[in-house]
């Protein structure tokens, strides 16, 4: 039976008055659509949106896969080993490969492909025969990158209907969250690789109409018309930091021919296919001095003691997650993470050390707490990780010039030592406001004076004598009674008499 005879056949057993059975269909429907709405709202009620699935076993175990991870009833005799059918074993394979999750992605990328090459009504037959022999082929291929993580982002943005904002922190210098930056970084660096011409040293001297259209590829899946100039600066940022870094691979290729000439004929990566003359001025640019200078610097930077392995990320990302995980010596855990790794001695050396240092901290900490508190509930003082850390390293390997700090990449600086040398600036100008101030009043004193002196009233004279004595102020308060006093040198001048009334007239 048709869907539509199916249909037809439930809405006629609603018809109650023979006379008028469109009525009763449509007040049938009503209430139908009016109890189907209701109840995707309803909480704590048993409906057809919320009840488990009908073959739903329960319970859910610990595997790798999704699709797995369902309990299940067996069927079948396994004493017999009753084994499928072919038909039944392509169908069973495909429900894996179409409900696990992991994969999901391959299968979008494949279904995209299926629809470009083959009409409309072919493309769900076709992906289904297809796609498990391309998938074997995917994943088996040697240096593969998998499918590209902007299907995911895309697939984000058709469910939510709208583009993803990129915000900007500053204490990251990055996107808000470590997913955002991973997300950006990585569909930033499939534009560049599939759409960015390859004909300039670097990103900053692009030709601005260029850069412009390269950043527009992102616009599908994110929103840069209300970027601020910080947001913007940091999409610059990756972008060429992305264009650097696919420069340097095409390098690596170009290095694995031994002729220039053969790799200009022969050499041309499949990703740069339809745009032969990009790969024409690398090759001529991988052999212009300059490059070959910029190398030879790259090899040097290469020889540093100390080297991590956490990718382009920010260490402050690592560092909000482990203390969301409760770590008390944040930046100790994080050097752990970043930099040991088997086989380094130097970096196990330090953090060994780090770790010793930090739980003296914390039995120090706890000796002026009671004697019976457990040291995993002992907080260690403020930023005694960082200083852990600093002090550690400075030690072994010498401070570095300037605010940076080893081990802490972006996600730290020191305060600069010349914070003395600003603070002196602002006392000097803040002493400068107050003599400007000074002087203006000064200024109107003066005025005042000249007054005084127009109006005829006498001034006394309070200038300094001729001696090189400094003056000394009078400090004696008038008595009603005479004082005897030491006779001095010199009598005591009489002040003159001035009248107040005649000054203030």
């Amino acid at each position: 039976m048709y869907p539509i005879e199916r249909l037809l056949g439930e809405l006629k057993k609603t018809v109650r008055n023979r006379a008028k059975p469109e009525g009763s269909i449509i007040e049938a429907w009503v209430q139908y659509e009016s109890l189907n709405f209701c109840g995707m709202y309803l909480k704590d009620v048993d409906t057809a949106f919320n009840r488990p699935q009908r073959n739903n076993d329960g319970g859910v175990r610990n595997e790798k896969l999704s699709v797995f991870a369902q309990s299940a009833r067996p069927f079948g005799d396994p004493a017999r080993g009753e084994s499928l059918s072919r038909n039944d074993m392509e169908v069973a394979h495909w429900f894996v490969l179409n409900n696990c999750d992991e994969i999901m992605a391959y299968l979008d990328e494949h279904e995209e492909m299926i629809k470009r090459e083959h009409p409309s009504h072919l493309v769900a037959n076709k992906h289904r025969e297809l796609f498990p022999q391309w998938f074997l082929t995917e994943v088996t291929k040697k240096n593969t990158r998998g499918p590209c993580r902007q299907l995911k982002t895309a697939k984000v943005t058709r469910v939510t209907n709208s583009r993803i904002n990129i915000g900007y922190d500053e204490r990251h210098r990055a996107a808000t969250t470590a997913e955002l930056h991973s997300s950006l970084a990585h569909d930033i660096g499939h534009v560049i690789r599939a759409h960015c011409p390859m004909k300039w040293k670097s990103w900053k001297v692009m030709p601005d109409e260029t850069r412009m259209e390269v950043r527009g590829q992102l616009s599908a899946n994110y929103n840069l018309e209300d970027l601020n100039e910080e947001s913007l600066t940091y999409v610059n940022r990756l972008l060429g930091e992305r264009y650097k870094q696919w420069k340097s691979d095409l390098h690596h290729h170009f290095r694995t021919f031994d002729d220039p000439e053969v790799a200009l004929r022969e050499g041309c990566p499949q990703e740069l296919e339809g745009r032969e003359d990009s790969w024409a001025w690398l090759c001529s640019h991988f052999q212009e001095g300059g490059y070959l200078a910029a190398q030879a610097n790259k090899g040097n930077r290469n020889k540093k003691t100390l080297l991590h392995h956490s990718g382009s990320g920010p260490f402050s990302y690592r560092m909000d997650a482990r203390r969301r995980e409760g770590s008390k010596f944040p930046e100790i855990d994080v050097f752990g993470d970043v930099y040991v790794r088997h086989g380094n001695e130097l970096a196990e050396s330090l953090y060994t050390t780090m770790v010793e240092k930090s739980q003296l901290v914390l039995q120090e900490s706890a000796s002026q707490l009671p004697p019976d508190t457990p040291l995993e509930s002992v907080d260690p003082p403020h930023d005694a990780g960082f200083q852990i850390l600093t002090e550690t390293l400075d030690q072994t390997l010498g401070r570095r010039p300037g605010t940076y700090c080893r081990g802490m990449g972006n996600a730290r600086r020191r305060e600069s030592r010349a914070r003395s040398a600003s603070q002196s600036n602002s006392q000097v100008t803040a002493l400068t406001a107050e003599v400007a101030e000074l002087r203006t009043q000064m200024s109107q004193m003066s005025q005042i004076l000249q007054s005084i002196v127009q109006s005829g009233v006498p001034i006394p004279n309070v200038g300094p004598s001729s001696t090189s004595e400094p003056l000394q102020p009078d400090l004696r308060h008038p008595t009603t009674a005479p004082i005897d006093t030491v006779q001095t040198s010199e009598p005591h001048l009489q002040d003159d008499h001035v009248d107040f009334h005649t000054l203030f007239d």
